[in-house]
């Protein structure tokens, strides 16, 4: 009689305990639920404000602002949501002049900033064809022929694209390397646009070159 007392107290004991525990997880699950909720409301709210900013310089208020404006809240926008890889491309390319062949004027400040911004998309997408090409711009204030190398590379992973070609070709007409422009440009027959355009690129340079 004692012992089935006995053995009835423990089980009591034991199922004490082990509402105790599930007490215990219960609530930590509940405080574990209620610091994530609370961190993605954060985290949303951080997303919006970026995006609002981000909408505002290319679309809205201040898509006709001077860059170093753009620029300001880009830096703002970035270190809300440093994941937008559009924002990092359009805050490059305002520092880099309209005229963009190798008679571009561009200050020392603005290609340190053009390239802070363009190596930050490309971290976050490095198979962008723009961000590629603003490398390469980068690169042709320096080395034309770096810069027909490194398009050049890129172009045999996304050889598909007309576009990437003709660029190719100026790239290569650039750095004096007519005969890879010519054998380049023969890819583009059937592609009149993109045909016209490298042509012409190819054509300056010959001109160039055989310019007393």
């Amino acid at each position: 009689m004692f012992w089935l007392i006995e053995r009835s107290s423990d089980a009591c004991s034991s199922g004490i305990h082990r509402t105790r525990i599930g007490r215990i997880v219960r609530t930590m699950l509940g405080l574990t639920l209620a610091v994530l909720g609370c961190f993605s409301i954060c985290y949303g709210i951080r997303v919006a404000r970026a995006q609002v900013l981000y909408h505002a310089i290319k679309y809205g208020q201040h898509v006709q602002a001077d860059p170093e404006l753009i620029a300001t809240k880009a830096e703002k926008a970035y270190a809300l949501y440093p994941h937008n890889y559009f924002l990092c491309l359009y805050a490059a390319e305002q520092f880099w002049p309209k005229s963009s062949g190798p008679e571009a004027d561009i200050s020392a400040d603005a290609v340190e900033r053009f390239d802070r911004w363009y190596e930050r998309g490309l971290t976050l997408n490095p198979y962008h064809w723009r961000l590629h090409r603003a490398k390469t711009r980068s690169l042709s204030l320096t080395s034309a022929d770096a810069a027909a190398d490194y398009w050049a590379q890129f172009v045999d992973w996304q050889f598909w694209s007309p576009a990437n070609l003709s660029f190719l070709v100026t790239c290569y007409a650039r750095s004096g390397r007519l005969v890879e422009a010519a054998e380049t440009l023969s890819l583009l027959k059937g592609r009149p646009g993109h045909y016209a355009r490298a042509a012409a690129a190819l054509r300056a340079a010959w001109a160039a070159e055989m310019a007393p």
